[in-house]
């Protein structure tokens, strides 16, 4: 199978943003909106977005700290860390916008990318080193945009500013919002068609997987990007989603009989295992998100949702169950594995040890 193009690693100056270029068809439509809160890791904690127009902020034991009431919130936008910031993700149009939210609720300059999209990719790339988010557009391209999530790159190109007065934040907001420059890479042959695309966190890299047919890619990036990686999966298997580390993949997969399967892939695409989810429902949803050696999955059970973690060698143990309307979703930053979840329709939050 071959990509027909590769565009452009574009910095944005404080975000240190960059986008990414494939050849693909689009889907014919973008993948149905969560029914959980969507986590994602801040440079000081972590943050829950549950829909509408509130973003819950936790510290990085899960104590609730506060909220952002977003004005004129985007539908279906995506939180995410931006340079010690709060941001969103959104596809506005044509186009996929990036802003800081401030702190009285404003979306911050929006800084838009793409050209013609088709729809959004799965998933949200989150943890403390960076964010990503990915999209198709309608000439057949999957692209996706990614930047730091500390603010350790946005300080040295704003210099000195303090974060108390909202005059400060936006100065940093707009000058981490600037224009983009685009490269092209050489063509291949033969585009493929997937049908379903995703995005997930890779350590201090990103991972997009995507399907066509009976056919699984991987492609990891990081300055640049790796060679697309074809992966063996279990047979007529329907792609949930997956999570990464620095060395492989677990991916979620549903089995024609309605099991929910996990099978961990190298970097190279190689299967070591296939696994079915421990006790996990027939065609129960998941969330997944890569620690720093496992990847952890959550999923509901006939009793209390769970989350496990999945090793290289096979492990597949659990490090949280409880109260959950849904299977929670899942965010990872320095060993703290964060778990969102609605409780009676009320945002709850957790943190557990998962290095």
């Amino acid at each position: 199978m071959s990509i027909l193009g590769f565009v452009s690693r574009r910095p944005l100056v404080a975000l240190g943003a960059a986008a990414g270029l494939w050849w693909l068809w689009p889907s014919s439509s973008g993948p149905p909106a969560p029914a959980r809160p969507q986590a994602a890791v801040l440079a000081d904690g972590f943050a829950a977005l549950p829909g509408g127009d509130r973003i819950a902020l936790f510290d990085e034991g899960a104590g609730r700290r506060g909220d952002l009431a977003v004005d004129d919130a985007p539908a279906n936008a995506r939180v995410v860390g931006v340079g010690g910031h709060v941001g969103l993700v959104w596809r506005d149009g044509k186009r996929v916008a990036v802003a800081v939210v401030g702190e009285d609720g404003q979306l911050e300059q929006p800084t838009k990318f793409g050209k013609r999209v088709a729809s959004m990719c799965q998933g949200v790339a989150t943890n403390e080193h960076r964010f990503g988010v990915a999209w198709l557009e309608s000439d057949g391209s999957v692209w996706f945009v990614h930047g730091p999530t500390s603010p350790r790159g946005a300080g040295e190109a704003v210099g000195p500013g303090s974060h108390g007065s909202h005059g400060s934040h936006g100065i940093e907001a707009i000058e981490a919002l600037e224009a983009l420059e685009a490269t092209a890479g050489a063509p291949f042959a033969e585009p493929p068609k997937p049908e379903i695309c995703m995005i997930a966190s890779a350590h201090d890299k990103l991972a997009l997987l995507y399907t066509e047919g009976s056919r699984t890619t991987l492609v990891l990036c990081g300055r640049s990007c790796a060679a697309p990686r074809r992966i063996e999966l279990p047979r007529k298997a329907e792609v949930l989603g997956f999570g990464c580390t620095r060395g492989g993949c677990a991916i979620a997969t549903r089995a024609e009989t309605g099991a929910t399967l996990a099978t961990w892939v190298t970097p190279q695409g190689r299967a070591q295992w296939t696994k079915p989810l421990p006790h996990a429902s027939e065609r129960a949803a998941v969330a997944l998100a890569g620690t720093g050696a496992q990847v952890a999955i959550a999923y509901a059970t006939a009793n209390e949702p769970v989350v496990v973690t999945a090793s290289p060698a096979g492990a597949i143990a659990t490090v949280w169950q409880g109260a959950s309307d849904a299977a929670p979703s899942l965010a990872h930053a320095a060993g703290r594995l964060f778990v969102a979840r609605l409780v009676d329709g009320e945002l709850a939050g957790s943190v557990v040890r998962a290095p």
